[in-house]
């Protein structure tokens, strides 16, 4: 086992995750700037309201950009996600992290 990467101060550095599920967490905690990780039940539109009310496109956009930025290279390469997507098929953080690796490689 490895020793944490340790940042300026001194303090450890967490890893970033290396699975799909992991970092589609990552993007929807800060996507929704939530101090923890959503859970796989909470409906995105729920978890973006608070910083946009209602829930609109741009914020749905926010959410591909980050996405497919993210996914941009290998393994996962995810750039058939669209905004019309997040508004009626991908509800949830579960089909979101679903949806991810079924696009097209």
């Amino acid at each position: 086992m490895t020793p944490p990467t340790l940042a300026v101060q001194g303090n450890p550095v967490p890893p970033q995750p290396t699975t799909v599920r992991g970092r589609v967490l990552l993007l929807v905690k800060k996507w929704a700037k939530l101090e923890k990780l959503p859970k796989d039940t909470d409906l995105l539109t729920v978890l973006w309201a608070p910083q946009a009310d209602p829930y609109n496109p741009d914020g749905a956009q926010s959410l591909v950009e980050a996405i497919q930025t993210e996914f941009a290279a290998p393994p996962v390469i995810c750039q058939c996600i669209t905004v019309t997507d997040l508004t009626q098929k991908i509800t949830t953080v579960a089909k979101l992290v679903e949806a991810v690796p079924e696009c097209p490689q």
